[in-house]
C-alpha cells in the first residue's frame, strides 16, 4: 500500500536490562525513520509483538508484557498513517497469553488471545478509538489456546483456536 509502513522490533533497554516494544516506520520507498519505544517499560519482559496494517497505512501492535505467567497483560498501541504512535493501552486482564491481531481495510482492528482460564477472548478498536470490553469467544472450561484471526476487506472476521484435552488436539 501507499504511505507509511509500520514495523516493530524488540529493543533491549541496556541499563535496566529490560525489554520493551519499539517501532520503526518507513516511507513507501524504504527509508526507516527513528525507532520509537511504544510499550511501557515493565519489570521483567515483553514478548514479540503482533502487527497489522490496514490499506490506509494505519498500524496496530499487540503484545504481552508482565512479571510472570500470572501477571501477564496484553497491550495495544495504534499509529495512524503518517502520524505518531498513541500511548499503549492494556486490553486484557492478568494471565493472558498468545495475542494475535488483524485489521480490516477500513481500519477496524481485532485482537484475540488466550485468557488465564484457557478461553479465547477478543476486543476490537476502530481507527484509534478505545478498545472494546473483552468478549469471550470459546466455551468456559473448553481448554482453548493458540488463537488466530483474519479480517476480510468487507470487515468479516474469522477466529480459530485449538481445543485440547490431556495435551491432545481435539478440534481446530
Amino acid at each position: 500500500g501507499k504511505g507509511m509502513l509500520g514495523a516493530v522490533c524488540m529493543a533491549l533497554a541496556a541499563i535496566a536490562l529490560l525489554f520493551s516494544v519499539s517501532a520503526q516506520r518507513a516511507q513507501a520507498e524504504p527509508s526507516w525513520q527513528t525507532v520509537e519505544t511504544i510499550s511501557p517499560i515493565v519489570d521483567e519482559y515483553v514478548d514479540p509483538p503482533q502487527i497489522a496494517v490496514d490499506d490506509g497505512g494505519n498500524v496496530v501492535a499487540v503484545w504481552r508484557a508482565g512479571l510472570g505467567s500470572t501477571t501477564n497483560k496484553l497491550y495495544a498501541a495504534y499509529r495512524p498513517a503518517g502520524g505518531d504512535w498513541q500511548e499503549a493501552q492494556p486490553i486484557s486482564v492478568e494471565g493472558s497469553d498468545n495475542p494475535r491481531v488483524a485489521v480490516s481495510a477500513g481500519g477496524t482492528a481485532v485482537a484475540v488471545w488466550q485468557s488465564s482460564n484457557n478461553v479465547i477472548e477478543s476486543s476490537t478498536q476502530t481507527l484509534g478509538g478505545a478498545w472494546s470490553t473483552p468478549e469471550t469467544l470459546s466455551y468456559s472450561g473448553s481448554n482453548a489456546e493458540n488463537p488466530s484471526v483474519a479480517v476480510g476487506d468487507a470487515g468479516d472476521v474469522a477466529v480459530g483456536w485449538i481445543l485440547k484435552n490431556n495435551s491432545a488436539v481435539q478440534a481446530i
